[in-house]
């Protein structure tokens, strides 16, 4: 399989983008349609612009929605055959502090080598 979630942080971007763009473009064809070079029917290429932006949109929801299922239950395949690991780390797990040896400054005094300007 592929690594689906790359391709939808990818997709997520690329219709993000769309968005803003097709946005854009409808609006300056409401509002100023002369800017915008080779049109000649302005309501049908209103529309247009618009429903690409409506696409692009529902691009977007399904990106996030993937990302969200694959960050919650490990993946749509983990979904759909039922293996959802529902249990949450515990606090423990989560604890990196008691990972961390403990250090004394004491102990290597003689180890130093450094100047003292004392």
């Amino acid at each position: 399989m592929g690594d689906y979630r790359s391709l939808s942080h990818c997709c997520a971007l690329y219709s993000a983008v769309g968005i803003i763009f097709m946005v854009w473009v409808g609006i300056m064809l409401i509002h100023q349609p002369f800017f915008v070079g080779g049109i000649e029917d302005v309501e049908k290429s209103k529309t247009s612009a618009f429903g690409a932006a409506g696409t692009f949109f529902l691009t977007f929801l399904i990106s996030i929605i993937y990302l969200m299922v694959d960050t919650q239950v490990g993946g749509f395949e983990n979904w759909a055959s039922g293996n959802v690991n529902n249990s949450r780390p515990t606090r423990r797990e989560y604890d990196l502090v008691s990972a961390v040896p403990e250090y004394h400054p004491d102990d290597d005094e003689d180890d130093h080598e450094f100047a003292s300007f004392t």
